[in-house]
């Protein structure tokens, strides 16, 4: 299944600036998931599905900005980053 394609589909049919609120909706939802199994209230499987919903939202952000170079220039950068911490 081609993400790129289907994030397209989307903004083309809600529009950007409703796939930009639903980005903001499923990272609320997964921050309440995590908090909710914190305490017991929910179990692992629901913050993998509310942790899914943000991952494809995210790819679907990603699609918006329309700016793919500097995307994962910075991602790479952060995860060099990240190694460096692990290494030190």
């Amino acid at each position: 299944m081609n993400v790129e394609n289907l994030a397209r589909q989307a903004q083309a049919k809600w529009g950007q600036e409703a796939q930009l609120n639903m980005v903001i909706e499923e990272c609320v939802e997964l921050i309440d998931a995590i908090q909710k199994y914190r305490r017991g209230r929910v179990d692992f499987e629901k913050v993998v599905e509310e942790g899914v919903d943000v991952e494809l939202m995210i790819e679907q952000l990603e699609v918006i900005m329309e700016e793919p170079v500097l995307w994962r220039s910075i991602r790479d950068d952060k995860l060099d980053r990240l190694q460096g911490m692990l290494n030190a």
